[in-house]
């Protein structure tokens, strides 16, 4: 049985923090069901459970049995807040969601630190306190390509 509980905790925390659509767990359930023989009883509820909502596809996401690694998974979503960066998201909005996400999977303190930090040089860059923008998303970008594992 291949252990789906990472991925399942990126679509979780990523839903429960705005970044990813609800969806995105349900198609990832699917493709699941259609390359295994015999899925999990969890991953075909995470398949079905969109008429509950986000909530319920939240819930889902939680009973997807396996070894769970937080942090593992929140370094998913930076790498794909990364991706998104480079396709011209907002930095505002990136380093935003990217604080929310190390909070949330538990990073250590001082990564948390770091990612405050870079916010809060984005946020005064975005107002013209901080005249470099360039070098305050270039900051941004490092952090989120720096391994975080």
């Amino acid at each position: 049985m291949n252990n789906y509980a990472i991925e399942a905790d990126y679509y979780f925390y990523g839903i429960k923090l705005g970044i990813l659509d609800p969806e995105l767990a349900i198609s990832w359930a699917y493709k699941i069901i259609e390359k295994e023989d015999n899925p999990s009883g969890e991953i075909i509820e995470v398949a079905l459970s969109k008429p509950r909502g986000p909530n319920g596809i939240m819930s889902a996401l939680r009973e997807v049995e396996g070894e769970r690694d937080s942090q593992r998974s929140g370094s998913m979503l930076l790498s794909e807040l990364l991706r998104r960066l480079d396709n011209g998201a907002s930095p505002t909005s990136i380093s935003t969601n990217a604080l929310s996400v190390v909070r949330e999977s538990k990073f250590p303190e001082e990564t948390v630190l770091q990612f405050n930090v870079v916010d809060d040089d984005v946020l005064l860059a975005e107002q013209g306190i901080y005249s470099d923008l360039e070098q305050t998303y270039k900051a941004l970008r490092d952090l989120l390509r720096k391994p975080q594992l």
